[in-house]
């Protein structure tokens, strides 16, 4: 009888790819079920100060949309989204991605600031700085929530430089 062996690093891979595969249908899958509806929130006729014409069908009208649905899903997004991460195993891989960060880090798409926790703060010695952005004012104010309550004042702020900004494709809206 033959014992069969696992090559780790081909059993990592796999996983990988399995993650991979299993991320990318889901994202695939729930924007199909969604369309464009969410997206739809732009005025007929809106113009820019600029003198643009932004209506339904614009870039700016399509963005602002986005931005307004992750304005109103902020409260519930992280009860709305923890089992599907850990099903898909994205705690795990936040885990193992975001221990290896080091020197000036910039998080584009923060969100509610799922990530916070495993950048190891307040005494990251890899870290000098931490930047998280992101286009929904909401979103990121639960994330700066998550942030003073955690590490704030009697709670050891970071000994590092973390900032929150507010921005779109339009550009840099707040820095906190």
């Amino acid at each position: 009888m033959t014992q069969t062996t696992f090559n780790p690093r081909l059993l990592a891979a796999g996983g990988i790819v399995y993650v991979g595969m299993a991320t990318a249908t889901y994202v695939y899958l729930r924007a199909g079920a969604k369309g464009n509806e969410l997206c739809d929130q732009g005025n007929d006729d809106v113009t820019s100060p600029e003198g643009l014409n932004m209506n339904k069908d614009s870039r700016f009208s399509r963005e602002m949309g986005r931005e307004n649905t992750f304005d109103r899903l902020a409260d519930s997004y992280d009860s709305r989204i923890n089992l599907d991460e850990l099903v898909m195993g994205v705690k795990l891989l936040r885990w193992w991605l975001l221990r290896q960060a080091r020197g000036d880090v910039l998080e584009v798409s923060a969100g509610t600031g799922r990530n916070l926790n495993y950048y190891g703060l307040p005494q990251n010695g890899k870290l000098t700085s931490l930047t998280l952005t992101d286009a929904s004012r909401e979103m990121l104010l639960r994330a700066y929530e998550k942030y003073t309550t955690k590490f704030g004042s009697g709670n050891g702020f970071s000994s590092i430089p973390v900032n929150f900004m507010l921005v779109g494709w339009l550009g840099i809206f707040k820095n906190w």
